[in-house]
């Protein structure tokens, strides 16, 4: 066979062909968790709308605040309360330094602000407590329309 120089004739392609993944039939099941429970039945933790005992005063308030929101949504759990301390804390030193920019602002204190009102923002958006402008959870059911109603008459 007389081979052009011009065209490759070097032998199969990498990557070509079937995949492996495409051979196996079936589906990948999720294994269930809690007794087949999702994390939406899961009742929330009441005894987290308290603040801890070592927590501040000011501190404390944006607790109870917060967290009663913070547990409707189920974003506040026994895993979470450290964040959720941390968020407490920021916010309170937002506040604090807020307090002092009415005095005499210095660029120091400006830009403090500025990083506690990033971090409490991140962290509001952690708990889903940010707002986001539209419900996390819409409170109408869905009513269902039948397409044809209105050709029917009804």
């Amino acid at each position: 066979m007389n081979q052009d120089p011009g065209h490759n004739w070097g032998g199969r392609r990498t990557g070509a062909g079937r995949k492996p993944w495409k051979k196996k039939r079936g589906v990948l099941k999720m294994p269930a968790v809690d007794g087949g429970k999702t994390a939406w039945s899961i009742e929330p933790d009441m005894r987290l709308a308290e603040p801890p005992d070592d927590l501040p005063e000011a501190q404390g308030g944006l607790w109870r605040a917060w967290a009663p929101l913070a547990l409707e949504r189920r974003t506040l759990t026994a895993e979470t309360v450290p964040a959720f301390v941390l968020l407490c804390e920021l916010e309170a030193q937002k506040r604090a330094i807020s307090a002092e920019l009415d005095g005499k602002p210095t660029p120091g204190d400006r830009r403090l602000f500025a990083l506690y009102s990033k971090q409490v923002e991140g962290l509001m958006g952690r708990f889903c407590l940010a707002p986001f402008g539209k419900p996390v959870v819409s409170e109408k059911p869905k009513v269902a329309v039948n397409p044809f109603a209105q050709v029917a008459g009804q």
